[in-house]
């Protein structure tokens, strides 16, 4: 990154003088390069792991290229000097200071490239260096030898986005409060929320939740000085704007149930509820907002079919039948197949998300064939049911009409399966068809039981 000096004792970051005082036209204010040679891990997750935290380098570079650290530089020859010569420093540097209270704003600058004596022995000395203004104080890092790229540039203060030794894999996902008052002490204009923070025990930090329950949102380190306080849940319309759902005012806790809402709240492609949770309040008076993301989990849903077709294989006797599934809510479906008079039912998985392609050959032309498609995650399933009547020998052109009575025979009223041994006892309740697979092979009896409870068809089939 580079500086900007104005006539003045300032050097001001291009980021700084862009946003605050003048566009000076350049195409953009600072390089963030990533080595290609690290293998990055773009998690969301706050849990630590092996690998180099894509979210963390990229808020690190961020800070840096707002006028975090300072201009002190070492080049491949060992020199150490300022960045450049003007006799300004930055904002940052005018914070600085060691233990004996001597500010680095007193060191002169000297030429760029060449060695700056009284630099080296101000960075390397025994001395603590600081970042002190008013009653705030943050301990920079400093080290003997000099440290390109990391002395005088991070702090020694651990749990902080910008300390100097950060931990393998650690993802920060918001600006701590000391990185947030430092950047904001060098001029950005930034309001922070110091130790205030709403949360709630039953969502983990992902954000990630069922649908179905009920949540209490709490204000951790509340302060009594907090006033006005007004609670929202809000839900992403499809239309990509939030709507208000619930809302609630003047209380330091906040409950919903996301249920309650569900039949207004959109749900998007993956079977989820995009929602945020935001309060907002006002403390020695200055307005304060703060908002926590949602992602709450649906139960499955099949939500239709397309481009059912009955294809010709080749055989008089025998046809292929082909059709999509537009799903939602699971990471794949299940299909069962059961054929008029034959002693087997087929159950294959298809691993598609949200839009399956399934292709079923070798179905016999003189029987009735019932496709069954359910899929299921841990909160529901949804099951449904094409039957296709029996198709004219294949020299006869299959009449479309056939395939258009399949499409109509499309059941979504059956709620579950009550499974029978061969001999009518009651075994199971069954709500997809993987459940098939933990019963042994031999001959089971199905009733498909509809939303009213009635019957709507028994089966009986031969699982291999």
């Amino acid at each position: 990154m580079s500086y900007l000096y104005l006539n003045t004792d300032t050097l001001y970051p291009m980021s700084y003088y862009n946003n605050y005082i003048a566009n000076y036209g350049a195409s953009e204010d600072a390089t963030i390069v990533f080595s290609d040679t690290v293998n990055w891990s773009c998690s969301y997750s706050e849990q630590t792991n092996n690998n180099k935290s894509l979210t963390t380098a990229m808020m690190r570079g961020i800070a840096i290229a707002l006028g975090f650290g300072t201009t002190a530089k070492q080049n491949n020859s060992g020199s150490l000097f300022f960045q450049q010569s003007d006799p300004g420093y930055s904002p940052f540097e005018y914070l600085v200071l060691n233990d004996s209270n001597v500010p680095l704003s007193s060191i002169p600058r000297g030429r760029k490239n060449r060695e700056n004596a009284a630099l080296r022995a101000y960075a390397e000395s025994n001395d603590n260096i600081w970042l002190k203004w008013g009653g705030e104080q943050y301990k920079l890092y400093s080290h003997s030898p000099f440290e390109p790229n990391r002395s005088l540039i991070y702090l020694n203060e651990p749990s902080s986005l910008m300390h100097y030794e950060m931990p393998m894999g650690r993802c920060y996902l918001d600006i701590d409060d000391k990185t947030a008052n430092i950047i904001k002490q060098i001029g950005w204009d930034i309001e922070t929320t110091p130790n205030i923070d709403i949360y709630c025990t039953d969502i983990p930090n992902t954000g990630i939740a069922s649908a179905y329950d009920t949540y209490l949102f709490e204000i951790s380190n509340y302060n009594v000085n907090m006033s006005s306080l007004h609670w929202e849940y809000l839900v992403l319309s499809e239309s990509g704007e939030f709507q208000i759902k619930a809302q609630q005012a003047d209380s330091q806790t906040f409950s919903f149930s996301p249920f309650s809402y569900l039949s207004t709240s959109h749900i998007n492609r993956e079977g989820d509820i995009d929602g945020i949770v935001r309060l907002t309040y006002t403390m020695n008076g200055t307005n304060f907002c703060i908002t926590k993301k949602l992602t709450l989990e649906c139960e499955p849903e099949i939500i239709s079919l397309s481009d059912q077709s009955v294809r010709n294989n080749g055989y008089i006797t025998l046809y292929d039948y082909s059709f999509n599934v537009s799903y939602r809510g699971a990471p794949a479906i299940t299909i069962g197949v059961e054929q008029e008079y034959s002693a087997f039912y087929d159950i294959i998985h298809i691993d598609e998300p949200f839009l399956a392609h399934v292709y079923l050959s070798n179905l016999s032309r003189g029987n009735y064939v019932w496709i069954d498609i359910s899929v299921e995650n841990d909160y529901g399933s949804d099951l449904q049911t094409i039957e296709i009547p029996n198709q004219p020998p294949a020299q006869v052109k299959p009449e479309f009409s056939a395939i258009e009575n399949s499409s109509k025979a499309f059941s979504s009223e059956i709620k579950y399966i009550d499974v029978y041994t061969s001999n009518g006892q009651y075994v199971d309740r069954i709500r997809t068809l993987s459940e098939l697979r933990k019963c042994p092979s031999g001959e089971w009896i199905l009733k498909y039981i509809g939303g009213s409870q009635e019957v709507i068809k028994t089966r009986k089939i031969h699982l291999k």
